[in-house]
């Protein structure tokens, strides 16, 4: 059998393609991140030295692209979207979480009120709370890809009425941003909690619709809130607020192991100064509260255990509603314990 120049030749050049090694889908990773802050955010910065660390390990064969600003989705619409694969990543806030894992929420518990930023964040980063994470990755069907990021504390803010102690939360109407334990602390301080979903908070405040709310003191800072008549700050610390990292389950499953390890690893490499970055922009929030005429009244630490003890007494009883892990629950009890010790 006579075989033509032109058979042979394209038996040699499928030979040399084949004999080139993988470049294209087999290796090119593309990863989706989708957030709803801007990009001042430092949640949006640490998600960017992410991306920009990924690639870098990787060689350019993954690279991850930020969705910021809700481009994609909402915060309480990721966990759906990872699921159904419409993105790779996100940070959803711990009090986005609570509604759909109950433990996911659970450093918004009475029992971390008032506590200082280093013992939540030595709780949540030990064993224990592992098996935060394992349940929020059953759940959720993702992959908790490593220590949560940090936003700040939450705190609470006034117009018109001074609150000089928790006594003067008493019958006020204050804004949450979600999260059933918010709504629960809230109420537990004597106050009417109302949702209000971000971008409304300015006329809210203008209106008279709500005497106040709960955020930090940079998103107060970022938004001017003392033009929408913001005037008083309570530095109560009401919960450590948290981002946590992940990534959808399906997706995770799919990477090699090289490739899962430079997702970890890079997301190691950036929390630090995710942390440091958060941190700051928290005082410089602070400082331009005070700036702009804010005052600020910071409760002791003896008052903060005070009401952290009385709100902790109908715990028990909200752990069993919202359907939590009982026994987890103590076993933080009791990590908070020796931490505090």
């Amino acid at each position: 059998m006579k075989i033509s120049r032109r058979t042979l030749f394209g038996c040699a050049a499928l030979a040399a393609v084949l004999a080139l090694p993988v470049t294209g889908s087999a290796q090119d990773v593309k990863i989706r991140i989708s957030i709803d802050t801007n990009l001042q955010h430092t949640r949006s910065k640490a998600m960017q030295m992410f991306a920009d660390e990924v690639k870098q390990r990787s060689g350019g064969s993954m690279e991850a692209e930020l969705f910021h600003s809700a481009q994609l989705f909402n915060d309480r619409d990721v966990p759906r979207a990872l699921r159904r694969g419409q993105i790779e990543m996100g940070a959803p806030g711990v009090w986005q979480l609570d509604a759909i894992v109950p433990e996911g929420g659970i450093t918004m518990l009475p029992m971390f009120y008032g506590l200082p930023a280093e013992t939540t964040k030595a709780v949540m980063e030990g064993a224990v709370g592992q098996e935060v994470n394992q349940l929020i990755e059953e759940k959720l069907g993702v992959k908790v890809i490593g220590a949560w990021c940090d936003l700040g504390f939450q705190h609470t803010y006034s117009t018109g009425k001074p609150i000089k102690s928790h006594d003067d939360l008493k019958g006020m109407k204050i804004r949450i941003p979600g999260g059933t334990l918010n709504a629960v602390r809230v109420e537990g301080m004597g106050a009417n909690p109302q949702l209000v979903p971000w971008a409304d908070v300015p006329l809210a405040l203008q209106q008279g619709a709500v005497d106040g709310l709960l955020t930090t003191n940079m998103s107060a800072a970022s938004a001017r809130l003392w033009d929408s008549g913001v005037k008083h700050a309570f530095l109560d610390q009401q919960y450590f607020g948290q981002y946590v990292p992940m990534m959808g389950g399906s997706f995770w499953e799919k990477l090699t192991p090289e490739q899962q390890q430079i997702v970890t690893e890079s997301w190691a490499a950036i929390i630090d100064q995710a942390s440091a970055d958060a941190a700051a922009g928290q005082k410089e929030g602070l400082d331009a509260l005070q700036a702009n005429g804010i005052t600020v009244v910071e409760p002791s630490a003896e008052e903060l255990a005070r009401v952290r003890a009385l709100l902790t007494e109908k715990q028990d009883a909200v752990v069993k509603e919202l359907g939590m892990d009982a026994d987890l629950v103590e076993k933080l009890r009791a990590e908070i314990d020796k931490h505090a010790s």
